[in-house]
């Protein structure tokens, strides 16, 4: 069974020093779960330059599990699974380089991790760079966590972050649910236990947007709610 974390909210562009390619919510980390035989992360890819990009991919090991493999897909091709630092090659198909327009975004690219049995956590750095000019690349971290969990392991959830906090307009507040579950929510209370918003979440980590502008100024909590059991609050303080 595959497990599918695809980014569809837009949060914010994670941005490099020459800006040339930028990702749209890059997840950083991605939690991978035992009794799942492959996990996806998909990322949409920008030319924030001025001129037209012609686009190839490298992956770059950090630490990698013992026995785990991944593999990438870039434009219509998915290449083989390796256990080591991958170039997508350069050849007459021309399938195999992605040409981007100024300011196009590219929804191609998408990366698969499987474990085989081995848990540990795997770290890859994924560059886009141009075959024109490789001076044009910019570089991205993605940890996979690994942990062994059975449907007897009890569920374990938390808020990891609300940023900025205090809030003055918009914060991002990100969670982690570890284990199977059913139903999970998102709800904030004001100080005097006022539900101020609820939030239906479906994947086991994620990040979303709350928009404080409507809220009154005020401390307010944060609770993450897993089958019925609350599991982790935090503090969030709105600021006028």
């Amino acid at each position: 069974m595959k497990q599918i974390f695809t980014l569809l909210a837009c949060l914010a562009l994670a941005m490099t020093a020459n800006a040339q390619i930028e990702t749209i919510d890059w997840p950083g980390s991605a939690f991978v779960n035992m009794d799942e035989t492959q996990t996806e992360v998909a990322v949409d890819i920008q030319n924030v330059s001025s001129q037209t990009l012609d686009l190839r991919i490298s992956a770059s090991i950090e630490t990698f599990v013992s026995g785990a493999e991944y593999r990438i897909c870039w434009g219509p091709v998915c290449h083989e699974w390796v256990s080591d630092d991958f170039t997508t090659p350069l050849g007459n198909n021309n399938n195999l380089v992605v040409q981007m327009a100024p300011d196009e975004i590219s929804t191609t690219f998408y990366t698969d991790y499987k474990h085989n049995d081995n848990a540990g956590t795997s770290i890859i750095e994924y560059c886009w760079f141009d075959i024109n000019d490789e001076s044009i690349e910019s570089c991205f971290p993605l940890t996979w966590h690994t942990e062994a969990l059975s449907i007897n392991d009890p569920v374990q959830a938390e808020i990891s972050e609300i940023s900025p906090n205090p809030v003055v307009g918009t914060s991002s507040i990100g969670y982690q649910i570890h284990g199977s579950f059913k139903k999970a929510n998102i709800q904030i209370y004001s100080l005097v236990g006022e539900l101020v918003q609820d939030i239906s979440v479906n994947s086991p980590m994620g990040l979303f947007l709350v928009n404080a502008a409507d809220f009154n100024a005020g401390i307010y909590f944060v609770n993450i709610i897993v089958d019925g059991q609350v599991q982790s609050t935090k503090k969030m303080v709105v600021a006028k």
